[in-house]
């Protein structure tokens, strides 16, 4: 069976032709998406993403002329991987200016080169792992760089729930960035 021929029963619900693709292209996309983001959790999530999202509606879903969707995947996946770059990109400048604003209010500016991007980075994974389950699900998905939209699509809830669910995680995570900075600061003096 060709691969337009199994979308098109996809979109249909059809599991065995979902389980036929998947198991044609898995471990080829896997090792497609690894060697750009050397990161397994990443590239599982992204994986994760792309096939649901095939299941939910694989209409988006473009063949060549041969009827295989290789190439397309690899394309839509190559841009779901500059969107989670992007993102990552994106926080990691916002929590850089709130680290530098704090800092710069409390007086001790000078400390900002002790505080290593990575310690930033894992307090953020750790504050996101201690969440709720679905709290966490949609700080995932939107670090991972989905729009709220997507995100909402993806788990099947309002675009507003995922607002403000993401608004209860980023909460906590100044809420830890602030308290572990101001432990830092009260260590130094």
């Amino acid at each position: 069976m060709t691969d337009k021929e199994l979308i098109s029963l996809i979109g249909f619900g059809n599991k065995a032709a979902y389980n036929t693709l998947y198991n044609r292209y898995w471990e080829t996309l896997y090792a497609y998406v690894f060697a750009k983001v050397k990161d397994h959790d990443v590239t599982q999530d992204l994986l994760q993403e792309f096939w649901i999202r095939i299941w939910k509606d694989p209409s988006f879903v473009l063949t060549n002329e041969a009827q295989a969707a290789k190439g397309f995947f690899c394309k839509f996946l190559n841009f779901r991987i500059l969107d989670y770059y992007r993102a990552v990109h994106h926080e990691i400048i916002s929590l850089d200016n709130e680290k530098k604003n704090l800092t710069a209010q409390m007086g001790y500016s000078h400390i900002l080169e002790d505080i290593s991007l990575k310690d930033t980075n894992d307090l953020i994974q750790k504050v996101i792992d201690e969440l709720p389950r679905g709290i966490k699900n949609i700080a995932k998905l939107r670090r991972e760089g989905l729009s709220v939209s997507e995100t909402a699509r993806l788990l099947a809830v309002s675009e507003k729930t995922v607002r403000n669910k993401y608004s209860l995680a980023m909460a906590k995570i100044r809420e830890k960035l602030r308290s572990s900075l101001t432990k830092m600061l009260i260590m130094i003096t």
